[in-house]
């Protein structure tokens, strides 16, 4: 990091650092084509996750202080001398913008005389030129805080991400909640950004109004200056009351978005299991229950921000009514054009600090919140890592500090799967290790058959590997550690079959880690025990015996294990064990797999793979601004078309009501049109939030929809779980509560800006003449920055997905990651992406003030104009007229900028509502373009469907996506009702596509599969789903009940959901309201497929699928399980099917179907099986010990 040249930024003259000089080029190259990766600078060394940790660190308190310091403390303490620059700009401006208002009554001085004298145009004109340099100058200082600011926010939110992520890699599995870290990391690390944002508008309310209502007091009495101000403070508190009570329901409110997030992760990670139990429904209904509680917190808690917001938009209107009543009313005085409008003029420099004092008040309440949030999470994981384990007995001891280790469940991650097994490590140059582990592991002929080989990049958690690869591939890179003294394998062997598995053990346990330490976990497979040097059996959590085979033998009757042989024979040659399985062609395979390179020399890029950020550059369509407000449930142009006619009728109020103020006989003129602005005010605000809402609930319904009704392997299997995510988080977040607060500004200061126009064109007419310019030079700023600015929220937006989904991702690995004392690797590859997003967002963030900058020149060069024009023709303009457009022509410094940045940051926040409707535009599963859409048969006519369970395939062929070798290849076969059939095959012959197809998860490309002569492609996917049961390879629980876990639609009697926990002896270890914890994570891998089990006996199904069903279970646990499974499905009115690596659990089938390479090669009983010479069913069983009942 240290050699990293400067940012670009760090190069710069310090008037161009001032004046965002540095970034026109990039808006002319965004002007000529558009933006890629290469056009955006690196961060500078300084702004680093990896310098702004160690300077953090400083501050921020360990698990051991007894006292430690609070998040928020330590930021500000960290970014101490920042936040004092941004201090110290805003009361700079705060200081200078006081000068406007008195300048303003000497150019009014001026307008009044009747005499036209030199002295008096070169006084005004003095006057109009120190009143532009004063509007220049200040906006200028301002500016520059803003781009401080910016520096500083996008610090704050890369030490909170990487403090939240590092804490969580450090963290016991049990004690991360992932929806709790995707929430920090997307959700409440953004909030922390936009309160530091919102710094500058803290600052410069609290130095300006104090000064400007001291002011109104020294011209027009102090009774006066007291009243406005008393107003104004009684209306702000009143708004920060509303504020107040809304800010307490942000921990409610955050919890659960949380909450929310958490059950559309765990639907989302589910998705096979859900849809071929047809629970998307029910799943579906869960999340939108949460989601309305969420939008209930978000109702009350946006209404009170509303009123807050609209209590200080008509603050300084109530203030200058004070004021105005007090001086004529009370103190009796004549209130002169001057007075008035010098008056106004100092209580419309209070409207813009009240108008953002609102939002910077909510932003850093939010900000404040999420840090506390983030702070108790941080305490929990430093408590949690203390008491991992705790010790409650005896003692440990181990002499090794070096592990490699496989897990029960198979951890992938997003990248090639030779990075996988060499787990990060320099494999540039491939060794001859590495050869041998992926020979050892029978990797070898599955790389064979991709195109990329050991580069191949892998889909979310392997989602494009078989159970027995996935598996394998864990092992192979837990076998790659050469430095590791011991081993842990944690049952790895379950989901191979028993020839692979044994030639796995003998090569790889027994071949490349003869000369380490093993503890190997087995709940299968037991015919290798003989080869074990130490057995140690456990039950409940108890060892009850240890010992050698020779001296366990006679205690371990119990296990279910075949005799073997003291020796596994290893493969021949390295071309025997690139042979498929008894190939019924052997010589056109050989010679097809010896011709491919598994493993290739330098990894190429993978146009298709899902890691890649696409970005497209055009300009948001008109067409998603339609859609978000065809969401309220009115037509989108209509309601557009309503919201800008209030806001124009407002306006046009607010105007009339200050042009009024002239003369005693128009206060009572005055007051009303200023309470029915007020009014007005009101009414508009609370329509736009609850029109929000409305798009905002619709848009999730939708979008959950949609995803979830996604084809897998069209949609799941090529997007990452992360870049699905973000939608439901990040980008959900734009439009639950960054979009209305934009809108809203938006539209508010569009209507202001129109209103200055009109003022100022209808009192001096010649100020049109500047102001065409104006207009044009506007929109030719804004037409480049448009050009560039949707490239760039795109951009940044595509970039913070891989992080999110590297943060998923990670979660999900911490125990493989801390075995394998890779964390560091992981911190660093973390704060990798992290400032790689982070770049996109300063740039991105940076672009507006660049805009908002020039809008400001651009402003100043009009309050000069209209200042001159006023001088020149005071002999003809009006007072009330030069008066009304002087005060209104020193707020477009304000206005015009943010009306511009509104609508660029609304275009911003739209991208999220693009990405969003694009997702929502996903064809569902099930539509194909001939033949019936998502089936044909009315649910009416299949009431009593299957009667019988008959299931047919008929020269059915299936690929996963389009350009895809076939999977499965012209597959016939019948399977009779209430027959069992037992499935088997080397790992990826096509077992589990013979699923996929029976549920539909993927269509077929040819041929049909009926079920009691019924063409399941005309049948409804609820329907049919619903008539099937599996048993997944995968178990798969969601947080909550176990009541909820067996019967997500809460149909069942609790007597019947009892039955089957004691069908599955599990109603002596969890009730129906044990709480499951996310992923399961309090219960072992076998209690979790036992809960798989219990769902399948409750539906009562005539077609049942055990796909390896028992594969993570103990031997004891399997023959009772076995038992179970028989005396409940095997009788004739139930069809089995039944996948299964270790043949013995099969071999009591009815017949048994040998799959290899999606083909059918043996369809027949057991005993005709084995009686065929050199057959394949024949070689898998002598392989595995096993022997016909």
């Amino acid at each position: 990091m240290s050699s990293q040249p400067p940012a670009i930024i760090d190069r710069q003259p310090w008037l161009h650092r001032v004046l965002l000089l540095w970034l026109d080029p990039l808006f002319r190259l965004g002007a000529t084509r558009p933006l890629v990766d290469s056009d955006i600078w690196h961060l500078g060394v300084q702004d680093t996750a990896v310098q702004l940790s160690h300077r953090f660190a400083s501050h921020w308190g360990t698990a051991h202080d007894r006292r430690p310091s609070s998040l928020v403390r330590a930021v500000c303490r960290t970014f101490a001398r920042e936040m004092t620059v941004v201090a110290a700009l805003s009361v700079a401006y705060s200081l200078l913008v006081q000068c406007q208002p008195p300048l303003i009554h000497l150019l009014m001085t001026v307008v009044t005389r009747s005499d036209d004298t030199i002295d008096d145009d070169t006084s005004g004109y003095w006057y109009a030129a120190l009143l532009a340099v004063v509007s220049l100058v200040s906006v200028t200082i301002l500016d520059s805080s803003f781009f401080v600011t910016a520096q500083l926010a996008t610090n704050v939110k890369t030490v909170v991400m990487d403090l939240v992520l590092s804490q969580s890699l450090h963290c016991p599995d049990a004690a991360t909640s992932s929806g709790d870290v995707i929430t920090m990391v997307a959700v409440d690390s953004t909030r922390l950004f936009v309160g530091f944002v919102a710094l500058p508008w803290l600052v410069v309310p609290v130095v300006t109004l104090p000064l400007l209502y001291t002011a109104i007091g020294s011209m027009m009495g102090w009774q006066v200056g007291v009243a406005g101000g008393l107003t104004l403070v009684v209306v702000m508190a009143g708004g920060y009351y509303f504020a107040h009570a809304a800010g307490n329901l942000r921990h409610d409110l955050m919890a659960a978005q949380a909450a929310r997030v958490k059950a559309t992760d765990e639907l989302l990670a589910g998705i096979r299991v859900v849809k071929m139990y047809g629970w998307e429904a029910s799943l579906e209904n869960r999340v939108t229950s949460l989601r309305d509680a969420e939008l209930a917190l978000q109702h009350t808690y946006q209404f009170g921000s509303e009123l807050n917001a609209i209590g200080l938009l008509v603050a300084p209107t109530l203030s200058l009514m004070a004021c105005v009543v007090v001086y004529v009313v009370g103190l009796g005085h004549a209130l002169t054009p001057t007075v008035a409008f010098t008056a106004m003029a100092y209580v419309n420099i209070a409207r813009l600090p009240c108008n953002l004092f609102a939002f910077a008040v909510m932003r850093v309440t939010e900000a404040v919140t999420s840090a506390h949030r983030i702070e108790t999470f941080i305490r929990s994981v430093l408590k949690a890592i203390l008491g991992e384990l705790e010790l409650v007995a005896g003692h440990m001891e181990a002499t090794t500090t070096r592990v490699a280790y496989a897990s029960q469940e198979p951890w992938l991650q997003q990248t090639t799967i030779r990075s996988n097994i060499t787990f990060h490590s320099d494999n540039a140059n491939i060794s001859d290790h590495y050869a041998t582990v992926l020979s050892a592991c029978q990797l070898l002929p599955d790389l064979a058959s991709f195109s990329q080989g050991d580069c191949t990049v892998l889909g979310d958690r392997g989602v494009n590997l078989s159970g027995g690869q996935r598996a394998r591939v864990a092992l192979a890179r837990a076998m790659y550690r050469q430095d590791a003294d011991l081993v842990l394998l944690d049952d790895p062997l379950s989901a191979l079959d028993s020839h692979v598995a044994k030639t796995v053990f003998e090569q790889g346990i027994r071949g490349v880690l003869a000369e380490k330490s093993v503890i190997l976990v087995l709940n299968s497979h037991y015919h290798l025990l003989p080869f074990a040097d130490t057995i140690v059996v456990i039950e409940g959590g108890r060892v009850v015996r240890q010992g050698s085979f020779a001296t366990m033998q006679q205690h371990l009757t119990s296990l279910s294990y075949p005799q073997t042989s003291k020796t596994c024979p290893p493969p021949t040659t390295l071309a025997d064990q690139l042979l498929p399985l008894a190939s019924p062609n052997p010589t056109s395979t050989s010679s097809h797999v010896r011709t491919a390179n598994p493993l290739k020399t330098r990894p190429p890029v993978d146009e298709s793979s899902p890691l890649l950020v696409v970005a497209p550059t055009s300009d948001v369509a008109l067409d998603t601004y339609v859609a978000y407000f065809d969401a309220s449930g009115w037509h989108g142009i209509s309601v557009m078309a309503g919201v800008g006619g209030m806001y124009l009728l407002s306006q046009g109020v607010v105007v009339a009501a200050d042009a009024a103020l002239t003369s005693v006989t128009s206060l009572c003129l005055y007051v009303p049109l200023a309470i029915a602005a007020m009014l007005l005010l009101f009414t508009r605000g609370i329509c736009a939030l609850l029109l929000n809402l409305a798009c905002a609930k619709t848009l999730h319904r939708q979008l959950l929809h949609a995803v979830v009704s996604a084809p897998v392997p069209t949609f799941f299997d090529v997007t990452p779980l992360g870049r699905i995510l973000h939608r439901f988080t990040s980008d959900l977040f734009d439009v639950d509560s960054r979009m209305p607060t934009s809108a809203v500004y938006l539209l508010q200061c569009q209507f202001q800006v129109l209103g200055i126009a009109v003022v100022c064109g209808a009192a001096l007419p010649c100020s049109i003449v500047f102001g065409a310019p104006l207009v044009l030079l506007v929109t030719r700023i804004y037409t480049r920055f448009s050009h560039t600015s949707p490239a760039l929220t795109r951009l940044a937006a595509g970039h913070r997905a891989p992080f999110v989904a590297f943060a998923t991702e990670t979660l999900r690995g911490l125990s493989t990651i801390r075995a394998f004392d890779q964390t560091e690797h992981f911190e660093t590859n973390g704060r990798r992406l992290l400032d790689k997003a982070q770049s996109y967002l300063l740039v991105q963030f940076l672009a507006s003030r660049w805009l908002q900058m020039r809008m400001d020149g651009l402003s100043a060069g009009m309050v000069a104009a209209v200042a001159f024009c006023c001088v020149w023709s005071r002999a003809s303009v009006g007072v009330v007229g030069a008066g009304l457009a002087l005060t209104y022509v020193t707020q477009l410094s304000g206005f015009l900028s943010r009306a511009v940045m509104g609508h660029a940051e609304v275009a911003e926040h739209m991208t999220s509502v693009e990405r969003m409707v694009e997702y929502i535009g996903i064809k569902s599963e099930g539509a194909k373009s001939e033949g019936p859409v998502g089936g044909s048969r009315s649910t009416t006519a299949l009431a009593e469907w299957p009667s019988q369970g008959a299931v047919t395939f008929a020269n059915y062929s299936m690929r996963y996506r389009a350009g895809l070798e076939l999977s499965l290849k012209h597959v016939s076969l019948s399977v009779r009702g209430g027959e069992k059939v037992g499935i088997c095959g080397r790992t990826g012959g096509g077992k589990s596509s013979l699923l996929a197809a029976l549920f539909r998860t993927v269509e077929a490309a040819s041929g049909r599969i009926m079920i009691d002569g019924v063409d399941i492609a005309t049948v409804d996917l609820a329907t049919l789903r619903s008539r099937l049961t599996i048993i997944p390879q995968d178990p798969v629980v969601f947080s909550g009940s176990v009541r909820f876990n067996l019967d997500p639609t809460l149909t069942t009697d609790d007597a019947a959901l009892w039955h089957v926990l004691r069908q599955v002896h599990l109603a002596d270890v969890v009730g129906l309201d044990y709480d499951v914890a996310e992923h399961g994570a309090n219960l072992s891998g076998g209690q979790r497929q036992l809960l798989c089990i219990a769902r399948a006996l409750l539906r009562k199904s005539k077609v049942v699928v055990l796909d390896e069903a028992t594969a993570n279970i103990d031997g004891d646990t399997d023959r009772l399980i076995q038992d179970t499974l028989r005396a409940n499905f095997d009788h004739d009115n139930v069809t089995k099917l039944v996948i299964a690596h270790r043949v013995h659990t099969i071999l009591d089938s009815d017949r048994i179907l040998v799959l290899q390479d999606g083909s059918v090669v043996e369809f027949d009983t057991p005993a005709a099986l084995v009686a065929i010479e050199d057959g394949v069913f024949k070689a898998l069983a002598a392989h595995a010990g096993a022997t016909l009942p």
